[in-house]
């Protein structure tokens, strides 16, 4: 069974994600708190 969630707004709080960084190692999502940002995802199936 799927759970359906609000979509997220300008000024809602986000879980925290990690990333992996180009040059190696992981970026949190958390560590940019107080930081405008802008997520890109894109993908090619």
């Amino acid at each position: 069974m799927a759970t359906t969630q609000a979509p997220a707004r300008v000024g809602d709080t986000l879980p925290d994600i990690t990333l992996p960084k180009l040059g190696g190692g992981e970026l949190n999502l958390s560590d940019l708190r107080g930081k405008r940002v802008l997520l890109y995802m894109w993908g090619s199936w």
